[in-house]
């Protein structure tokens, strides 16, 4: 987990979604496909993790290690720290943004629904610091690149 700027100001760009996405992309050349094709992770989550209202927002990033793994930790980190390395060298890209906006649409079009016991505190958090009409989708979407 890395201590990044508080996110909740940048809900309509979504800065950490859009390094999430890239950290859990599988595609050939990621480095999920290059850890997975090694025998060295067998899956991997990024995403937002807890805050501090105000002060700061975590970024995790998980491996599920595989035996083989357990014994190369070293190995994963640099190839974690490399990538990282690399993003920060580029600049975003708009394709990037619009599939990770497309996929969080259709997230959010599917998802499934939600009891009102689990919903309603959601809501009340939401339009706390969202305009009223994004309380339901303005965490979800991505609307700005």
């Amino acid at each position: 987990s890395w201590v990044i700027p508080f996110q909740a100001p940048f809900w309509r760009t979504k800065p950490s979604e859009y390094i999430s996405h890239l950290l859990g992309h599988e595609g050939k050349g990621s480095i999920i496909a290059a850890l997975k094709e090694q025998g060295l992770i067998s899956a991997c989550s990024a995403g937002n993790g807890a805050w501090l209202e105000g002060a700061f927002s975590l970024l995790n990033v998980t491996f599920e290690l595989t035996d083989k793994g357990l014994d190369a930790v070293n190995d994963i980190g640099r190839y974690l720290f490399a990538y990282l390395g690399m993003i920060q060298k580029s600049a975003p890209e708009k394709r990037i943004f619009e599939e990770a906006q497309r996929l969080a649409a259709i997230r959010f079009k599917f998802k499934e629904d939600a009891s009102p016991f689990n919903l309603c505190p959601d809501i009340a958090l939401n339009l706390q610091r969202l305009p009223p009409s994004e309380a339901l989708c303005g965490t979800v979407l991505q609307y700005e690149f």
